[in-house]
């Protein structure tokens, strides 16, 4: 006698999954539909199951041609699990490489060398076979089932390790649990046939998958109502993996960040909701897309690429060019671009290149393109240098180079300047103007400094600086370092671990570094100051020059930017502009470095002032 309570219990789970499942919106992504068709096989592989094991446990009850079928279909839709889940696993992963699609190709052929194992076993029962009785027997050959399932899910488990990158860590748990726990559940039930726990203990797992996983919630844009950027990426993903052609529509308004400054995040919403209606409404499109920062994407046919281009000429950019606000009516612009894969799209990376490259166009109120009339070259070399610097920081790719500092008074080298270089094995060498500002947008600045900080610290311990006539060197500091919580902890602990002072180390802060935050960056400087570390003012002149921050914080070099000195030999101007900041900045007592000294006739007026 069979026990049948844990499959009446998971057959009303996946009931209750079901109509959640099918009782709400299904987005259109190939994910959500994916886990349609591994709950289908579930529910239908355990129905199966339990029909199987009663009429087991009353032989006789139907002929045994019905037994063997329904035998038959449990064995077809619980295989189906293992490639199905397989399936899922490659559509959601995101990473793209060869083994990947080996594994692909490897699954494929299990796939179908099982499924016509399943139709010889209709006139060669080398699996299983239902007596006249109406009992049923296993073969030896039932282990190819299972082995090949094993196999699915092997493969499944490696796929899911690899993407570290997309899949958080709940996510990459709850996948892993879906590849080992039905396994075990399988042993349990192959070793006891009594105890019906394969499909409960898969359809807990599909109850926690759907809980971590594909949520509709994670895969929405709340303000807009239509899929995000995480659906996108999904959609696009896996289809330039299938090699399959489409068409891609970008809306964007240009200047949205003013549009949010001018009237409010709030009110922007708004505005990007109303966008969002027309885009969907006029493309009559269910793949629409909202990437952030007033940008969509609409996913078509090419067969539809024509439709498209009139309908966004004639209804989206007019549609909403007007826009109200109160009593204030405002034309706001709207532009579109158009891209085809694989033509112009190769990887996700392209993607993004075309949107970030567009962001930095100044285009007419209305403007369709296409992507022929781009040159994204520049946005390709952005994503190149970003990799680059997430290489370099995972390596400890970066050098760091000493610049001598002439101090006039002294006639001599006093001090030395850390300069960070990055040479790059693909792309050559980046110069800092490129490198600094990529490295703060993409969060790496952080890093990178540290690494700076601790070779600069290793030099000063393996050199002795007296000697070489050097009081001091200076490190630069990014806004993003100067605000960091950790900076004193940090400068506290490299100086320890290297047996050195901090007077031995100026920390050089850029002007706009002291705009905005400047209640962290005070507490940083005020600690590390009356802890002997000094501070310089970078590039004063270039940018607020704010002296307010000259009287407050403990700066006690003052660097006047290069492009002050360069223009005062042009324009008279400029060169009274200079002498006055020098004799300022000498009479409030702090010292003073003039960059972009480069002739002889510049260092010698530098003297005299």
């Amino acid at each position: 006698m069979r026990i049948v309570y844990f499959d009446v219990a998971a057959i009303i789970i996946l009931l209750v999954m079901g109509f959640s499942y099918f009782g709400n919106k299904i987005l259109p992504l190939h994910a959500i539909k994916i886990q349609g068709y591994l709950l289908i096989a579930i529910f239908y592989s355990t129905v199966l199951d339990l029909l199987s094991c009663e009429f087991g446990n009353h032989p006789g009850l139907v002929p045994h041609w019905v037994m063997f079928w329904i035998s038959f279909g449990y064995f077809i839709f619980r295989s189906a699990i293992a490639f199905v889940f397989f399936w899922y696993i490659y559509v959601a992963t995101f990473e793209e490489k060869r083994w990947k699609k080996i594994c692909r190709n490897y699954v494929w052929g299990l796939c179908i060398a099982l499924y016509i194992g399943f139709i010889v076993n209709i006139f060669v029962p080398f699996m299983f076979y239902v007596d006249e009785a109406g009992c049923y027997h296993r073969q030896s050959g039932i282990f190819v089932i299972y082995a090949i399932a094993a196999t699915c899910s092997v493969l499944a488990f490696i796929n899911i390790l690899k993407d570290q990158k997309h899949l958080n860590r709940n996510e990459r748990r709850s996948l892993c649990i879906f590849c080992v726990l039905p396994l075990a559940s399988v042993i349990v039930q192959f070793f006891f046939p009594s105890l019906l726990v394969e499909g409960c203990g898969i359809s807990l797992c599909f109850v926690l998958m759907c809980l971590e996983i594909q949520k509709p919630d994670q895969l929405m844009d709340h303000h807009t109502g239509i899929m995000n950027g995480r659906a996108f990426e999904q959609e696009v993903v896996y289809k330039l993996q299938r090699k399959s052609e489409f068409g891609l529509l970008l809306v964007f308004s240009s200047n949205y960040e003013f549009i949010e400054e001018l009237i409010g995040a709030q009110s922007a919403e708004k505005f990007i909701a109303k966008i969002a209606q027309e885009v969907k409404k006029l493309t009559k499109s269910r793949k629409v897309f909202y990437l952030g920062a007033g940008k969509f994407a609409v996913l078509f046919r090419l067969a539809e690429e024509n439709e498209i281009v009139e309908t966004t000429k004639k209804g989206i950019v007019q549609a909403v060019k007007r826009w109200e606000f109160g009593d204030l009516k405002m034309d706001l612009p709207v532009n579109a671009c158009f891209l085809r894969a694989p033509e112009e799209i190769h990887c996700l990376d392209d993607v993004y290149c075309y949107i970030e490259y567009l962001a930095t166009m100044h285009l007419e109120d209305g403007s369709i393109l296409l992507a022929d009339e781009l040159d994204i070259k520049d946005a390709r070399r952005v994503r190149s240098v970003e990799s680059a610097v997430e290489r370099a920081v995972h390596e400890h790719g970066f050098q760091v180079f000493l610049q001598p500092i002439y101090n006039v008074k002294e006639k001599l080298f006093t001090s030395a300047e850390a300069l960070i270089r990055l040479q790059d094995p693909d792309i050559g060498v980046i110069s800092p103007d490129e490198l600094i500002p990529i490295a703060e947008r993409t969060g790496q600045i952080i890093a990178m400094g540290r690494q700076v900080l601790e070779s600069v610290c290793q030099f000063i311990a393996q050199n002795n600086l007296e000697k070489m006539g050097i009081e001091y060197i200076e490190v630069n500091l990014s806004v993003m370092e100067c605000i960091h919580a950790e900076l004193v902890n940090e400068m506290n602990f490299l100086t320890q671990k290297y047996g050195i002072r901090l007077d031995q180390i100026n920390l050089e802060i850029t002007e706009t570094a002291t705009v905005g935050n400047s209640q962290m960056l005070s507490s940083n400087m005020d600690s590390l100051f009356r802890q002997g570390m000094s501070f310089s003012l970078d590039d004063y002149g270039r940018g607020y020059s704010n002296i307010s921050y000259m009287m407050e914080l403990p700066f006690r070099i003052v660097k006047i930017d290069k492009s002050i000195l360069w223009f005062s030999s042009q324009n008279e101007k400029a060169a009274i502009a200079l002498k006055s900041m020098i004799g300022m900045i000498r009479k409030m007592g702090m010292k003073i470095l003039v960059e972009g000294v480069e002739t002889a006739e510049m260092a010698g007026e530098m003297e005299r002032l």
